[in-house]
């Protein structure tokens, strides 16, 4: 579907506090971005919104299809929903990106948002290709977490959209956060530098750009170290003087073993490489690859609702002992297998793009083999020629140094000798 992960995140969405909010203003919140982005550009009606259909703009930039398998118990509502939000790059025509929201339902005023935004080019594009793109959270992920609205969590932790500060005296709340056993998402804590008393990285920028797939603490004091060490927390585990920890979900102060797991840059690193690469760095991983990912979800797209209906009406018809059951069984099994195909052809071609891509690399490396053998026998005969140079050098040298030290030049052969 696309070429790219840019941003991907999993958490479970509630009304907070008293608020009657539901499955309806929580479309209505997806749409109302969509809005902001497109205008009057697209129909966005929530006769489909709600349910399935598509809307595509005139000229073809931005395009919106929705698709749902009903609850139950409402028309209005959905067990399982899913938005996907196409569009051209606008500063990068030949770039399109597409957002996917997958809504599954897991009770009755809780579900769990799946968001995934990717790019791709054109595929005929040829060119330069553009540059690194920086992590940004759609617009719509910071407004559900940030704006008061829902209740986001991942697991037992409350997401936030900028850092949590760790006061002083109250170390022991960082502590219960980190080794909580049903904290689903990536903690990053981040210390400050005894000397300065400041962090080495900007804390709110970092907890803006991982926002719903991370949280970000920050210390309100360098005596946080000391109040750690108290604390007992095993020295495998600290990140005192302004370093930068991300603690994976399941961090067990018990096994010191366990500690490379949660990854650390010092303030030494982070002087060397820049506080903005190593920001990049924690974002990328955290938003773009799943090793810390511990909130998974059954529907992320629209292309698994129709994969999840097929197989709920197969189910169906396979219960069913009469023949126009088992033909229309037999068409799915059909299109199933004609579907698989497909797939199944397009991974062929991408990997023998992928082979042919490993054999052009094979080649280039040959290539670069050949250049070292070439440079390092050159290096052995310019070693020897400095060698020898080096030999006549220290000869002219001495036989001058010879020369200098006679005062008189010699006037017969006894002289000379």
């Amino acid at each position: 579907m696309f070429d790219s992960v840019h941003f991907r995140c999993t958490f479970d969405v509630s009304p907070a506090g008293n608020s009657t909010l539901g499955f309806v203003e929580l479309v209505g919140d997806i749409a109302q971005w969509i809005k902001t982005k497109e205008g009057r550009a697209l129909d966005l009606q929530p006769s489909w919104m709600l349910t399935a259909g598509t809307s595509r703009r005139p000229d073809g930039r931005a395009l919106v299809i929705t698709d749902s398998l009903p609850a139950q118990s409402s028309m209005t509502s959905a067990d399982t929903w899913a938005l996907r939000y196409e569009h051209q790059d606008s500063e990068f025509s030949h770039r399109r990106w597409s957002i996917d929201f997958g809504v599954v339902r897991l009770g009755e005023h809780e579900w769990r948002l799946a968001t995934t935004v990717g790019h791709s080019l054109h595929p005929s594009y040829m060119g330069k290709e553009p540059g690194h793109l920086p992590v940004t959270p759609p617009r719509v992920v910071k407004d559900l977490v940030g704006a008061g609205r829902w209740k986001c969590s991942a697991g037992s932790i409350e997401l936030k959209s900028s850092p949590v500060v760790v006061a002083v005296g109250k170390a022991d709340r960082l502590v219960k956060a980190i080794e909580d056993p049903l904290r689903a998402c990536a903690l990053v804590y981040v210390s400050r530098a005894r000397a300065s008393g400041e962090p080495c990285v900007d804390p709110a920028r970092l907890a803006s750009t991982i926002t719903g797939a991370g949280i970000v603490f920050v210390a309100a004091d360098s005596e946080i170290d000391d109040e750690l060490e108290f604390l007992m927390v095993p020295r495998e585990f600290r990140a005192p003087n302004g370093t930068v920890r991300v603690y994976a979900p399941g961090a067990d102060f018990g096994r010191p073993n366990q500690s490379f797991r949660h990854r650390f840059f010092t303030k030494y690193q982070i002087d060397e490489s820049t506080a903005i690469e190593v920001e990049g760095q924690i974002a990328r991983s955290l938003t773009r690859r799943q090793g810390w990912v511990h909130v998974h979800s059954s529907v992320t797209s629209v292309d698994e609702i129709g994969t999840r209906r097929r197989e709920l009406r197969r189910a169906a018809l396979q219960s069913q002992p009469n023949q126009e059951s088992k033909d229309e069984l037999l068409k799915l099994f059909e299109d199933d297998n004609e579907r698989l195909s497909k797939e199944l052809s397009e991974m062929g071609k991408a990997k023998e793009a992928a082979e042919q891509a490993a054999d052009e690399r094979d080649m280039q490396l040959e290539g670069l083999r050949e250049e070292i053998r070439t440079a390092s026998y050159g290096a052995d005969f310019f070693r020897s020629e400095s060698a020898d140079a080096k030999r006549k050098l220290t000869l002219a040298l001495q036989a001058g140094e010879t020369a200098r030290s006679i005062r008189q030049l010699p006037s017969n052969v006894a002289e000379v000798v």
